[in-house]
This record gives structure tokens, C-alpha cells and sequence, in this order.
């Protein structure tokens, strides 16, 4: 797979970039469909692999890999002034949070670092009432949840 970005590989898409999807070869050029526009997208190229299915890891799978649980604690929810985040021993470190409106648009970032009891309180205050995701990535997890302001 491949996407153009005005041009370049990866970003917002805002104007409108192009997704294309194709094939080709070791020997031949790079054939497309028809581009599909995509609005508002970020995207990120994670592997582009020229070669073989087997070459390229598309071969069959002979073995399985078990999900991992995320156990991050929010609370409460719905919530006034404060979310609590309680995160596991194994989730300590240094993790990125981020608020998003339904719509998607961030409205609060942080970086904080995980340690100790492993609890963190996060000052929502400024938020208007509503619904918001929360993001917290950190190198054990990419968790997201939804919570209520009150």
C-alpha cells in the first residue's frame, strides 16, 4: 500500500489527500486503482515491502499471539473537576495523555510520568460539559476509554 500526502508520505490530511492501493513487482511499476480521497486522516506508513508474499511476512500464520489487558482504572466517571487514572505496577513510566471531543479534535494533551502508587489525577476543569475520548499511550499501551463532564 501507499498514500500520498500533498506530496508527501504520511500527515493530516487537511486539504484532502489520496489513499491509492496497488500492486507490482520486483520487475514491473507500481499499478493503481482509482485514488480514494480521505478527509481529515492521519496516517502513518508502518511497512512497505517490495518482494514476495513471504517475503514480505503475508505468508500463513502457524501461530497465534494472545492480546494483553490493558487494566487502566478511570474514575469516576462522569466526572466535575478531576479524572483519577490508576495504572497497573507493569504501566509505569513516562505516558502521553490525550483529550478528544467526539469530533475528534484534541483539546488536552500532557506528558506525565507514571510512578509510585501509580495513580494520576488529571485537571478537567476547563472542559466544557459533554463527552470525551481519552488517549494514554505510553511503551506497554495505546489505551483509549470514553468518559462524561459534568
Amino acid at each position: 500500500m501507499q498514500y500520498i500526502v500533498n506530496g508527501s508520505n504520511g500527515g493530516l490530511l487537511n486539504p484532502p489527500g489520496m489513499f491509492v492501493e496497488g500492486v507490482g513487482t520486483n520487475y514491473g511499476p507500481f499499478t493503481t486503482g482509482v485514488p480514494i480521497p480521505i478527509f481529515g486522516a492521519h496516517l502513518k506508513l508502518v511497512d512497505y515491502c517490495i518482494g514476495t508474499d513471504e517475503e514480505c511476512g503475508f505468508g500463513i500464520a502457524n501461530s497465534t499471539i494472545e492480546a494483553s489487558e490493558i487494566q487502566i482504572t478511570v474514575f469516576p466517571n462522569p466526572a466535575n473537576d478531576l479524572l483519577r487514572l490508576e495504572f497497573p505496577p507493569s504501566n509505569m513510566g513516562k505516558t502521553l495523555m490525550s483529550i478528544s471531543d467526539m469530533g475528534g479534535k484534541i483539546v488536552a494533551e500532557n506528558i506525565f510520568q507514571v510512578q509510585g502508587s501509580g495513580f494520576e489525577e488529571v485537571n478537567i476543569w476547563h472542559l466544557p460539559k459533554g463527552t470525551y475520548i481519552l488517549r494514554l499511550t505510553n511503551t506497554e499501551t495505546d489505551f483509549k476509554t470514553i468518559f462524561s463532564k459534568m
